[in-house]
């Protein structure tokens, strides 16, 4: 029952191992902490200070960088914007009359 493994826990804890080497739950830490911060990932934080520098693009630039952007997250390319279709083909009659000249 949970309350045999329980009694079970504390007396392996506190016959093998000792309780501070337990967090609050019973589970065991690790014994790597040594009250300093984990290490820095050095892509991570390249890609922290280029998000940072990228808040100031404007136009063409804040495009371009956007769909970089999705296109690391996701793997893919982004879908383009819907155009509805009424337009479409308004804008194909225009591009045909602009051929026939």
């Amino acid at each position: 029952s949970r309350r045999q493994e329980q009694q079970r826990g504390t007396t392996a804890a506190s016959s093998g191992s000792s309780s501070k080497n337990r967090d609050k739950y019973g589970r065991e830490k690790d014994g790597n902490d040594d009250g300093l911060a984990p290490a820095l990932d050095v892509q991570e934080t390249i890609r922290e200070i280029h998000k940072f520098g990228s808040e100031g693009f404007t136009g063409v630039q804040k495009k371009s960088h956007t769909k970089s952007e999705y296109e690391w997250l996701t793997g893919r390319t982004a879908k383009r914007q819907k155009i509805p279709t009424k337009i479409v083909v308004g804008m194909r009659r225009k591009a045909m009359k602009r051929e026939e000249r």
